[in-house]
């Protein structure tokens, strides 16, 4: 019988393999962003060439998706994952191989087609392998080594200085091999033999996934999903030539602002999940985290700040952003039925891809227009439509769950 300790032994293991390949996840697929200002003036990209490199992650990553849940509910997750920061990340070298638009398109699809394993493959993995009343910890944990990816691509700009717009690219995409073959080597802790039984039990026939996948809480959470993803975007994507614009800040200034958001977030993650478990009410902890970003973020577009005012704005908006992941993952886990978690994950994770395409085009449209002002009034205006969806999948779920 396994001890206590070789238990938490275990399960960090797991839970820390999984989180650095969602580090390397997050941290590829938003880097583009930081670094607009200098491919604006370096390249001579336009700021929608740009949001359309970036939405080219999601297209790929939205086409497969769900394709990828259905897998993982098969295999597992465990070389799914391995591939996909072994290709997302000689994608992101790629990009330091070539320097016009049409070549680094093709090079983003696949980057989204790889990194479309991540959602269904890490919940799937924590799921089956991570003790239950460790799951919201890992949760939480797994939201942070996300952040951590963000935060590791607004350095973007400063490791430009040193190695220049090309070598941003050649590095990262280096350190991504190297993390795909540090999990090859470690790649047996990945899923446990619990795990993959469970899985062969309870997995269901490709009928019976379509089914659950149009159900009217999928659906919802998948739409959800989709404005989710918008509404917190604007700052993420533009943020940094948008208060470059508006403010005359330097990109590297305003990428450090932020990493400070970043950091708030990932303490709103373990905060949220804190305040989820101990209250026992998420829908209290998510409305008061987006109403507090809603106001956070109109604030920063209206009023003319300085960067002392607008960093703590940013970091209050870091925490309650943070704060809503563990309601959202939280959420997900509660309409998925054992051994089911890939598909449902992966097919509302693509209504994020679909949000994080036109997130980056449409706000790249909003900056090329001369308006920056609405990368930020754009972004909370979408929240509304978040919050319905939210408050429908919720009443959804209870329904079903009373007449069951």
């Amino acid at each position: 019988m396994t001890t206590p300790v070789d238990s938490f032994s275990r399960d960090a293991r797991v839970i820390g393999l999984v989180a650095v390949g969602h580090t390397m996840s997050h941290m590829f697929v938003f880097m583009l962003l930081p670094l607009s200002v200098r491919m604006h003036d370096e390249l001579g990209f336009s700021y929608l060439d740009i949001g359309i490199l970036a939405g080219a992650f999601s297209v790929g990553a939205a086409v497969c998706q769900t394709g990828i849940g259905f897998i993982v509910d098969r295999i597992g997750g465990r070389a799914p994952l391995i591939l996909g920061v072994a290709v997302l990340s000689g994608a992101v070298m790629g990009f330091g191989l070539v320097s016009s638009f049409w070549a680094m398109l093709p090079l983003a699809v696949i980057g989204g087609i790889a990194n479309s394993v991540f959602h269904p493959a890490d919940y799937a993995i924590l799921s089956a392998s991570v003790a239950e009343h460790r799951m919201g910890r890992a949760f939480s944990i797994h939201a942070v080594a996300g952040n951590t990816g963000w935060i590791l691509a607004l350095l973007g700009p400063d490791l430009a200085d040193v190695v220049g717009l090309k070598g941003v690219f050649l590095v990262a995409g280096g350190i991504g091999i190297t993390v795909s073959f540090a999990l090859l080597l470690q790649s047996r802790h990945l899923e446990s033999a619990d795990g993959r039984a469970q899985r062969r039990e309870q997995g269901g026939s490709t009928s019976d996934g379509i089914a659950l996948l149009l159900t009217v809480p999928v659906v919802l959470l998948f739409l959800f999903q989709m404005f989710h993803s918008m509404s917190l975007g604007g700052i993420r994507t533009f943020g940094i030539p948008a208060l470059h614009d508006l403010r005359g800040f330097e990109d590297t200034v305003i990428a450090k602002a932020l990493i400070a958001y970043m950091v708030a977030a990932s303490v709103g993650n373990l905060l949220g999940g804190w305040l989820v478990d101990r209250t026992g009410r998420p829908q209290l902890v998510f409305f008061g985290a987006i109403g507090t970003v809603f106001v956070a973020v109109n604030i920063i577009g209206a009023v003319p700040l300085p960067l002392s005012g607008i960093v703590p704005l940013m970091m209050v908006s870091g925490v309650a952003h943070g704060a809503i992941m563990p309601t959202r993952d939280l959420l997900v886990r509660r309409i998925s039925p054992p051994g089911q978690m890939g598909k449902v994950f992966g097919f509302t994770s693509t209504g994020l891809s679909i949000g994080g395409f036109m997130t980056p085009v449409l706000f790249g449209w909003v900056m090329d227009m001369g308006d920056p002002r609405w990368v930020f009034f754009g972004s909370a205006a979408v929240m509304l439509l978040a919050v319905a969806t939210f408050v429908e999948t919720n009443r959804n779920v209870g329904r079903a769950r009373a007449t069951a």
